[in-house]
This record gives C-alpha cells, sequence and structure tokens, in this order.
C-alpha cells in the first residue's frame, strides 16, 4: 500500500467520515500514444498495488487493447480520485464533489504534462473518459 502525500490532508476520502486507510493511487504509463485516460477513483485492488486500473475490470480492458495490439504503457492512466472512496463509487455521495475538487490539482498537473509532451513531439492530445 502506498501512502499519501500530506496534500490529501483535508480530503474527505482521508479524513472522517468518509475517509479510509486506503492507499494513494499515482498515475500509470508513458502516454506514448497521446492518449491520457481518466478513471473515477481507485476500488481496493489499486488502493493496494498503487496503480489504476489493475483489477479484474482492468485486466479485461486490457487483454482486449492487446488483442488489437495496444499495450497498457502506452497510455497514461489517472484518476479523479487519488484514493479509494467507500464502496468504490462516487455516485451521489456528500463527500463526492469535494474529493474531486481537492484531486483536481494532480489530474490537471498531469495533463498539462501529457500536453507538454504531446506538443513537442508533435502527437495529438486525447483525453479518453472511462469509468
Amino acid at each position: 500500500m502506498f501512502s499519501k502525500p500530506s496534500s490529501c490532508s483535508g480530503c474527505p476520502l482521508f479524513d472522517p467520515p468518509f475517509g479510509s486507510s486506503s492507499g494513494w493511487v499515482e498515475a500509470d504509463g508513458t502516454g506514448s500514444s497521446g492518449v491520457l485516460m481518466i478513471l473515477e477513483a481507485g476500488g481496493k485492488n489499486e488502493a493496494e498495488a498503487g496503480l489504476p486500473v489493475v483489477g479484474r475490470a482492468g485486466h479485461y480492458l486490457f487483454s482486449q487493447l492487446a488483442r488489437v495490439g495496444l499495450e497498457r504503457e502506452i497510455f497514461r492512466i489517472d484518476n479523479c480520485c487519488k484514493c479509494q472512496p467507500p464502496s468504490n463509487k462516487l455516485v451521489k455521495m456528500p463527500y463526492e464533489h469535494s474529493a474531486i475538487a481537492h484531486c483536481a490539482p494532480n489530474l490537471d498537473a498531469t495533463i498539462a504534462d501529457m500536453q507538454a509532451r504531446c506538443q513537442q513531439t508533435g502527437k495529438h492530445f486525447t483525453i479518453l473518459t472511462l469509468g
């Protein structure tokens, strides 16, 4: 399990009443394709591994992409929320909007980094939202 940075203090997914001891889920992948996959939040498997999309659904997604020659590493993968929410859902819960807003600077930094790398390499930058 990966530890959360100090910037997580004050986050509703970190502090009571909704907070848990789940781990921080870091962005993953090179992004060499110019595609940034953004998901809502990690689940138990992601919190334990510290990486996004490593559970059963993630394995299925990337096995299907591999069938057409697209490997996980060519994508940059990140979450709107870096920590596991209760019940693994961000659906109409009292913490939802403030948790997303709290993690927004992290996602904004990933987006800016991908945009800059795509500009330098001449690749089109695409955001693919999943979840």
